[in-house]
């Protein structure tokens, strides 16, 4: 393949690492050196990043949540200082590693509070209780790492499982993840989605951006965004750790269908699919059996926005009772 053996020695190295007691810790600080997110990361990238996140939820017509669960707490804490200054009053949020980091989050807090103008465009919100409540986080960023979570009402959960019996049911207003559930197992991602219909309430919503690119893709571009598709599943799942480098390989009809199984029926929105995507789709995956019934686009959908509203119709199983 065009792009050399450069491709296979970073999955090799990520096997590796995956394998090994805390060998994550090796992975982050590769990728701090590298990415975006790190304490010096500009005011300006920071805050492009806020009003996107803000237009999307506008455009997906999400109200200000009180409570929110998210999958992939990430690095930056970002989406966790967001959702607490529109209004939340819970978030918990989940991740298979330890990422969150204590001085990114302060750094980005910071940086959100003086960007509480921007806040207040997320339709729905109040002003007057965005200003407030931007002077008291910014009163509170000296407190210690485990006050300023609690001021946040922030919970961080570290577990591999997708068990979500910890949570309520139907106390969540918003099931949220950026860029997350491609790289999750589909195995795993039954499993999570069926929990989400359990704990959202009637009038919850989930709300997911996915990408749907090669992750190797984006660090470089001589990678086609498509390239983990070609392989065979039994080499993929050589190729890859399921808890570092695994992506699941799922389609946007796929991930749609999984929803609508468990009683979560999704609108899928902006979709993403470049020419030189769709080349590579006809060339090297239209006809193989993976993608039966697909048509070349929905293959080659390099990302998209997935908003479902929990059904009222019982499941098979799921009593009317349980719904209210």
């Amino acid at each position: 393949m065009h792009w050399g053996f450069s491709y296979l020695a970073k999955h090799a190295a990520q096997k590796v690492l995956g394998g090994v007691r805390k060998g994550f810790l090796v992975q982050e600080l590769v990728k701090r050196s590298a990415g975006h997110w790190k304490s010096i990361a500009s005011r300006s990238f920071v805050q492009s990043r806020l009003e996107a996140k803000i237009s999307r939820f506008n455009a997906a017509g999400i109200a200000p949540p009180e409570v929110v669960v998210e999958q992939g707490t990430g690095w930056h804490g970002l989406d966790l200082v967001l959702f607490h200054l529109a209004g939340a009053r819970r978030i918990v949020t989940y991740d298979t590693r330890p990422w969150l980091r204590e001085e990114l989050l302060r750094y980005n807090a910071r940086v959100l509070v003086a960007s509480a103008d921007s806040v207040k465009r997320w339709s729905g919100t109040e002003p007057e209780a965005v200003e407030q409540r931007a002077t008291r986080l910014e009163q509170s960023l000296d407190s210690t790492w485990p006050e300023l979570l609690d001021w946040l009402g922030v919970t961080v959960r570290v577990t591999r499982s997708m068990d979500r019996s910890d949570l309520d049911p139907r106390s969540v207003d918003l099931f949220y993840s950026d860029s997350v559930l491609q790289f999750v197992a589909p195995d795993d991602l039954e499993t999570l989605i069926a929990q989400t219909r359990r704990f959202l309430k009637p009038t919850g919503v989930s709300f997911h951006v996915i990408d749907c690119r090669d992750s190797h893709a984006q660090k470089d571009n001589r990678i086609p965004s498509l390239a983990y598709l070609v392989w065979p599943e039994f080499v993929w799942k050589r190729l890859t750790s399921r808890y570092l480098n695994y992506q699941n390989r799922l389609r946007m009809p796929e991930f749609a269908d999984i929803f609508a199984r468990h009683g979560l029926p999704s609108q899928v929105t902006h979709p993403i699919v470049e020419g030189e995507d769709l080349e590579y789709a006809r060339r090297h995956l239209a006809g193989d059996a993976r993608f039966g019934g697909m048509t070349v686009e929905e293959i080659a959908t390099r990302g998209f926005r997935l908003t479902s509203v929990r059904s009222a119709v019982p499941l098979a199983g799921e009593t009317t009772s349980g719904l209210l």
